[in-house]
């Protein structure tokens, strides 16, 4: 069950993720914007950043 697990999550998460988009009147600095600070686009940009640092943590170690 554990290996079904993400799967599922994607599953879920997928039509959440992609519910709206930004009017296409917007320039894409305000799009752009709009994904990475949004308050409820930011808990993902947090974990992307958090999971991003301790890969290159990681490879850091790994290479030295």
């Amino acid at each position: 069950m554990r290996k079904y697990l993400a799967l599922f999550l994607l599953m879920a998460i997928s039509p959440v993720a992609s519910a709206h988009t930004a009017p296409t009147e917007d320039g894409l600095v305000t799009q752009f914007t709009h994904q990475l600070l949004g308050v409820h686009h930011l808990p993902l940009t947090a974990l992307i950043l958090v999971v991003g640092l301790v890969a290159l943590r990681a490879w850091y170690r790994k290479s030295s």
